[in-house]
């Protein structure tokens, strides 16, 4: 039985062999559900729900509690006006989320708490009009992708969102008919590499902020609509873009006539540069200054010609794509890119092919064609340069006859695609050797007997059979056709579309008897109206353990009665999974301390044996937020007053040496590690990685050599996920800065205390030995 519902119907059911709890994948789109309630009992299997256009109103608070294993939920074209607190309870495993077009005006600031895996949620058009109802989308751990078009915004600017720490955030969709303003202006998203703007049914011209462009510099991908920005803006915008890649516009004709492209071609970073739904027909393409581009997409852009030298000049380039247009040939400049592996020109009007067209295309592995009004093929037009070509697509063109040879040249070809109903002739020796053929896709017109013995690495074959077809009277196969295919995994034929086929002559074949082919095995065993010539003498080539045994002696039975199997191989992994997820729950800061003891440990032998000296009187340790207090307060006091050798990481810090050599390093040559404890201190990685060596020495070597110095008033309890460092304030003496704020001067003879207890610096090693 599959998943029950308040009211309507059921689109799709599982499978009632599976069970309820036994479902992974549900979907129940186009019903009248109204209200979910608890439809979803038991079902901890469930990977994929799918609710969309269901009528959906409510959802009841913890409905979803079972669903612990899914990834992906569907709830798109609803009616559910609000998302409430409770809403999401159970999900902690979801990954996709898509509320879209559901009339969402209202979400509650703890409705996404649960969501803690949860990477892309689609949120197009709703009624979204504050970001206040969107701030606790950006306080989710792993989020990634979010997409806002066509709500009600009036604006999307970083410092309106107050978090605690900035959004893991890497892509961003957003539009709105009432959208004015976009800023970046606070290191909000520091991972946003992806931002696209575009239009809803009322066009309007926002303004975007730009304040700081370091702030915009892991923005790699840029997408734009013609009315989302002034073409001022977008020139803007392009000039502070400092690591640009890929680039897309679509229907901006106007700002391309005033010049764009120019601009966009200075960007020495761009890679990608996508021009799609652009009518540029009788427009000339000025793309000669892109000469850095590595892809280029055209598709659908009304194009009947690319002029000589239009991407003559892009010497790198290595996609190319020409798609849906209105070309009557393939261009002259395609034979001047060297570099050229991917190029489609299908769905076109190219009505001719010759040799010279891909003369210098020697690196071409991908080659679309599909759809043209191509009449023939010259006998050696793949033959002069294609010799790596490994893709090539010429279904449905005009091609009345392949002649002998007609691939030769081609040694390198995986998936050949040649089915067209106008193929009326077909020469024996039309497919040559082709030894590394995969996948062969082709119509047989009638009367033709395939002679495919060369192709010894074919694993699929699709077969269209033209008009005329008949397997009523077969071919005689001696050692022919279809036979000597070694490596024939699937025939892809649906024979139930067939209801004129009696005859099948699969001799000379080498058969796998595993599950793989338990479904053809059933099927001539089952089937009435085929004959399947000498099927009970077909034996067994694999595998070895099979071998010359009868195919259809094979017990197809165990296929499908593996469930036991399965049942001990998934519990064994889920007890696997939930292991391993404890270990890293509880456990993991233990583990990672430990890894740095041993590393410490490993060093401090080292040391001893070599009986170093130490050449600072202290490592200074502190996060990159507390800078400028080190070098305004710190460093003139202990080196420039007090005459202590600090070792600062951005100073003496090794480039090209691994972070934890380098912390290693500095620890053990100085005398005494200084700990600059701030909150950006306890939140850093490596901070942390440097207080758990230094407390490491403290505890090897039973010596004062660990000095804490608080820059704020940090309450205990917020030490408690943090207990080393709450248990060495507990049992230790620590400097507080905000204690001292009225006398400095107390302070920092606190600290010369603390740096010359323990004794005095024996041997001084000159720096930079």
């Amino acid at each position: 039985p599959g998943c029950t519902t308040s009211r309507g119907f059921l689109a799709e059911r599982p499978e009632s062999s599976a069970g309820r709890g036994q479902a992974v994948s549900i979907e129940l789109r186009g019903n009248s559900i109204q209200k979910i309630k608890e439809d979803f009992r038991g079902m901890s299997r469930l990977r994929y729900l799918g609710l969309r256009k269901s009528g959906i109103t409510s959802v009841d608070d913890g409905c979803f509690n079972d669903l612990v294993s899914l990834e992906t939920l569907v709830m798109r074209n609803n009616d559910l006006s609000a998302l409430t607190a409770n809403m999401f309870q159970g999900l902690s495993n979801l990954t996709t989320l898509d509320l879209s077009s559901s009339g969402i005006y209202f979400i509650h600031t703890s409705a996404f708490r649960f969501l803690t895996s949860l990477k892309v949620l689609n949120l197009d058009y709703n009624a979204l009009k504050t970001t206040d109802e969107i701030q606790p989308i950006f306080q989710l751990p792993q989020i990634q992708t979010l997409s806002l078009r066509c709500n009600e915004l009036s604006s999307f600017e970083s410092k309106n969102f107050l978090l605690n720490k900035s959004s893991s955030l890497q892509q961003l969709f957003i539009s709105g008919g009432s959208l004015r303003k976009f800023s970046i202006t606070t290191p909000t998203f520091p991972h946003l590499q992806v931002v696209e703007l575009s239009t809803c049914s009322t066009p309007t011209k926002l303004k975007w902020d730009i304040s700081d462009k370091t702030l915009l510099e892991n923005i790699t991908q840029f997408y734009v609509e013609e009315n989302a920005l002034s073409f001022k803006g977008v020139q803007n915008v392009m000039q502070n873009l400092i690591s640009l890649r890929h680039f897309k516009i679509n229907m901006v004709v106007r700002w391309i006539k005033r010049g764009l492209l120019s601009a966009v071609c200075k960007i020495q970073s761009l890679r990608r540069l996508d021009l799609f739904y652009n009518n540029m027909n009788n427009m000339t393409l000025k793309l000669a200054p892109c000469s850095q581009l590595t892809e280029l997409y055209l598709q659908e852009t009304n194009l009947d010609e690319l002029t000589n030298g239009s991407i003559q000049s892009m010497k790198m380039l290595q996609v190319l794509n020409m798609s849906d247009n209105q070309l009557t040939r393939v261009s002259h400049d395609i034979r001047s890119l060297a570099f050229l592996k991917v190029l489609h020109l299908d769905n076109n009007y190219i009505s001719k092919l010759s040799c010279e067209d891909f003369e210098n295309t020697t690196r071409l592995v991908e080659l679309n064609l599909n759809t043209n009004q191509i009449p023939s093929l010259e006998r050696y037009t793949f033959k002069v340069a294609l010799h790596k070509l490994e893709f090539l697509d010429m279904s449905e063109n005009d091609i009345d006859e392949l002649f002998s040879n007609t691939f030769e040249g081609l040694q390198s070809l995986r998936h050949l695609k040649m089915a067209s109903d106008d193929l009326t002739l077909m020469k024996i020796k039309t497919f040559p050797e082709l030894r590394n053929l995969v996948d062969l896709n082709v119509s047989f017109p009638f009367g033709y007997k395939p002679k495919l013995q060369g192709l010894q690495r074919l694993e699929n074959l699709t077969v269209y059979f033209g008009k005329g077809f008949t397997f009523k009277n077969p071919y005689p196969n001696k050692h022919g056709g279809l036979s000597d295919l070694k490596l024939l995994k699937s025939l892809t034929s649906v024979w139930e579309a067939l209801p004129s086929l009696t005859y099948l002559d699969l001799s000379y074949n080498l058969f796998t008897c595993d599950c793989s082919n338990a479904g053809f095995i059933q099927w001539v065993k089952t089937n009435k109206q085929t004959q399947v010539v000498d099927a009970p003498q077909y034996k067994c080539s694999f595998p070895v353990s099979k071998e010359g045994t009868l195919l259809l002696d094979f017990h197809t039975q165990s296929c499908f009665n593996g469930s036991f199997l399965c049942f001990i191989s998934t519990t064994c992994l889920v007890v696997l999974t939930l292991l391993t997820s404890l270990v890293y729950h509880f456990l993991r800061q233990h583990l990672v301390y430990a890894f740095h003891l041993f590393l410490a440990f490993l060093y401090d032998s080292k040391r001893k044996k070599k009986n170093d000296g130490h050449q600072f009187d202290a490592f200074v340790s502190y996060n990159v937020h507390d800078e400028g207090w080190v070098y305004r307060e710190m460093l003139p006091v202990l080196e420039g007053e007090q005459g202590w050798r600090l070792c600062l990481h951005h100073t003496y810090f090794q480039p090209g040496k691994p972070i934890i050599e380098n912390i290693t390093d500095a620890i053990y040559g100085s005398r005494k590690t200084i700990c600059v404890i701030s909150r950006s201190y306890l939140q850093s990685e490596w901070c942390s990685n440097e207080f758990q060596m230094a407390s490491f020495r403290l505890f090897d070597e039973q010596k004062d050599v660990l000095i804490l110095l608080f820059l704020e008033e940090i309450p205990a309890h917020h030490l408690s996920p943090y207990h080393r460092m709450r248990k060495l304030v507990k049992k230790r003496t620590y400097l507080s800065w905000p204690q001292a704020a009225q006398h400095p001067g107390v302070f920092w003879q606190n600290v010369q205390r603390a740096l010359q207890a323990g004794g005095a610096l024996t041997e001084l090693v000159p720096a930079g030995r």
